[in-house]
């Protein structure tokens, strides 16, 4: 949830743009999911999960969606020729290359629908959240040709709207939150799909309110369902079906807002308050003031990122910046806050004020170990972003890129950028590009510089540099309507198309190969979502 409009947006201790929300609030509960009566078997049909971590805002103004797709379709083709895996299995071969694929590294391009986000592998396919009309679906494409194996409609459930619609793959099966009906995205069924037929594997058999979207529990789903009494946490088995509930969150209005296991619990009355659950219990729970101070919620957006060789969670999350929003500008400079906590017990162990920004480079970034996790921006108190309706700019700007170390939170280097001033901040988080794995282009105050995120080192870009850009995607879905700032609105921020380009932030043919963290890697073939669709390339 959180800085608006970022393109490495996400949590805003510092909320930009017209400002982040909560989580879409819904006034309808379905059903009774306390632990006497969730049944204890799901209906089953007889024919990377990874954790959110980070949650933006999308703008309250004209949503838009992402380019028009500009390649050539492979077309739907004919399913018939497809061989079905057996419920959860992923052991089918990998796509291979044909002669005629051997000399050319683009090999396919899907555009029949418009992707919204990076896809995830499943054995020789992979699956991605696209829009038709506007109507979303989830979308299996086989590896090797990019044709669309399978389309199901699908809900965005009740997620913040800013959550990333990332797939979800769990034991071998495609989970996603099924429409119960075509006027509402709120009612919806969870189903385990078997990702080679899609035919249902486990499907719940009641309608339900689902919160927080299903992540991988080991073979189980988890997610929250909003019931009559209350939020309740519970887990489908994705090959039986089985329901049960969380014995750590049936109680508690939890949601989770980053690795190893973090939530943030919100119960009436009570302040809120940051949790880790190991398995089936509460390990530990702080006050979240007396992690970050008084006046911050992540109801207002969130950022966090496990270091495992430190066992430390490092992030930030929202403040309540309203006035400021009503006054007309929102201040870079002061008001965030970065902290580390540790993983076990739950204490802060360090905390940075004023004017830290976590959300500077896109979350695609953030998918594997690196350098770049260990990256944030800090900006001069002057520094701030000026609100006219739908327009956003940054003014009387000074701000820095530096490194950090995870442990001690002390800054390890530093690099002074080009002043942004007259600029939006979306189009500044955009400006700095990749390389490689673990380096950054960013605009010095002389020009381009390529800034190594292990050292700090900088170097003079070299013509012909290669770089991956990202492009946020904010897009608008039929029937999932949720509220911003007291406005019904059906915007959402989906994740991100990724472009080969220059320095400069031009597009530019592909002349190398895309690093790990774009797309899904699957036997010869890197599948990506890109400014022409999704598109699948050869690795070797």
């Amino acid at each position: 949830m959180a800085l608006v409009l970022a393109a490495c947006t996400s949590v805003g201790g510092r909320p930009v743009l017209p400002g982040p929300t909560g989580p879409a609030q819904s006034t309808t509960a379905q059903t009774d999911l306390s632990a006497s009566n969730i049944p204890s078997t799901a209906r089953t049909s007889t024919a990377s999960t990874s954790t959110t971590s980070r949650s933006t805002t999308p703008t309250s103004g004209t949503p838009t969606t992402t380019s028009p797709p500009l390649g050539t379709s492979s077309g739907q083709g004919d399913d018939s020729s497809v061989q079905a895996l057996p419920p959860g299995a992923t052991t089918a071969a990998p796509p291979t290359l044909g002669p005629a694929d051997k000399g050319k590294a683009l090999m396919w391009t899907q555009a029949d629908f418009t992707p919204l986000g990076q896809p995830v592998a499943v054995g020789p396919r992979v699956v991605v959240y696209g829009l038709k009309a506007g109507v979303l679906s989830i979308e299996v494409l086989d590896a090797g040709t990019g044709r669309v194996v399978w389309s199901r409609p699908a809900s965005p459930g009740d997620a913040a709207p800013g959550v990333n619609l990332d797939p979800t793959v769990i034991g071998g099966t495609v989970v996603y939150l099924r429409p119960a009906s075509t006027s509402s995205l709120d009612d919806v069924r969870v189903v385990a799909a078997d990702p080679a037929t899609g035919k249902d594997i486990a499907v719940t058999p009641v309608v339900l309110e689902v919160g927080e979207r299903p992540e991988d529990c080991g073979n189980l789903a988890c997610f929250t369902v909003v019931g009559v009494s209350g939020v309740h946490g519970v887990r489908m088995d994705v090959h039986t079906g089985k329901l049960t509930p969380d014995p750590a969150r049936l109680a508690l209005a939890a949601r989770t807002i980053g690795p190893e296991g973090l939530l943030s619990i919100q119960e009436d009355g009570k302040p809120e308050q940051l949790a880790r659950q190991v398995g089936t219990k509460i390990a530990w729970t702080t006050p979240l003031s007396a992690i970050f101070g008084a006046g911050y919620s992540t109801n207002f957006g969130w950022e966090f990122h496990a270091f495992d060789q430190q066992k430390v969670l490092v992030g930030t999350v929202g403040a309540d910046q309203s006035v400021e929003r009503a006054k007309g500008a929102v201040p870079l400079g002061v008001g965030s806050e970065m902290a580390g906590i540790n993983v076990t017990t739950g204490a802060r162990l360090w905390l940075q004020t004023g004017g830290v920004d976590y959300f500077c480079l896109a979350p695609d970034v953030f998918t594997g170990p690196s350098s770049l996790e260990a990256v944030r921006c800090r900006w001069a108190a002057s520094s701030k972003v000026v609100l006219n309706g739908s327009t956003t700019t940054i003014e009387n700007a000074t701000v820095s890129l530096e490194g950090f170390d995870p442990a001690t939170g002390r800054t390890t280097w530093s690099v002074a950028l080009k002043n942004p001033s007259g600029t939006s901040y979306q189009d500044w988080t955009q400006s700095f590009e990749v390389v490689g794995e673990d380096s950054l282009v960013a605009n010095g105050p002389s020009g381009p510089v390529l800034i190594d995120t292990d050292s700090g080192a900088t170097t003079t870009v070299k013509a012909g540099t290669q770089a991956t850009c990202t492009r946020q995607i904010i897009t608008a879905i039929v029937g999932g309507n949720h509220r911003i700032e007291g406005k019904s609105s059906n915007s959402y921020i989906t994740g991100n198309a990724v472009f080969s380009c220059r320095p400069n932030g031009t597009a530019s043919a592909l002349t190398g190969r895309w690093p790990s963290w774009a797309g899904a890697v699957t036997g010869h073939v890197h599948v990506v979502t890109t400014n022409a669709g999704v598109q699948g390339y050869r690795t070797g």
